[in-house]
């Protein structure tokens, strides 16, 4: 992430893609519910990531970096040349497994593992063993169920 100087915690997720070379286009005429559409460029950007205007903060974060998951993880973009040039128009997440995948990569990228495990800690009292989610959840700016999905996945919060 220091390599596209993106700091945690994300206080601004439009220019984490523009900082990966692509544009992040807000459309009005997509419903709620639509899943991002990352389109490929060739003559502006290198992407263009699409989500609806009717987006919550928290929705418009989990949408946009989860369409990030999707541009490295099964597009390969910046990891996987052949991958990425077999892509000529548009990318459409096609099942639960790449959906399941991408929503992983939207928390390991909002919470990395070490300082999540750093801020848990800093947030356990000593002697009930409990987590402060809310804590953790202001430290990192993201939703308290996305402190508790991370940290019941990775075993540190009951």
């Amino acid at each position: 992430m220091e390599i596209y100087n993106i700091k945690i915690p994300i206080d601004d997720p439009e220019k984490i893609v523009f900082r990966l070379g692509g544009i992040l286009l807000i459309d009005d005429t997509l419903p709620i519910w639509f899943y991002p559409v990352i389109k490929k460029n060739l003559d502006v950007s290198e992407f263009t990531l699409v989500i609806s205007k009717y987006e919550t903060i928290e929705e418009k974060l989990r949408k946009i970096i989860m369409g990030i998951g999707h541009l490295f993880l099964h597009m390969g973009y910046k990891i996987n040349d052949e991958l990425w040039n077999s892509y000529t128009k548009e990318y459409k997440t096609s099942g639960y497994t790449e959906f399941i995948e991408a929503e992983e990569f939207l928390y390991d990228f909002v919470m990395p593992l070490n300082l999540f495990k750093t801020i848990v800690y800093e947030n356990t009292d000593r002697h009930s063993l409990e987590v402060d989610i809310k804590k953790v959840a202001d430290f990192f700016n993201v939703p308290t169920s996305w402190v508790l999905i991370r940290g019941k996945r990775l075993h540190m919060i009951e």
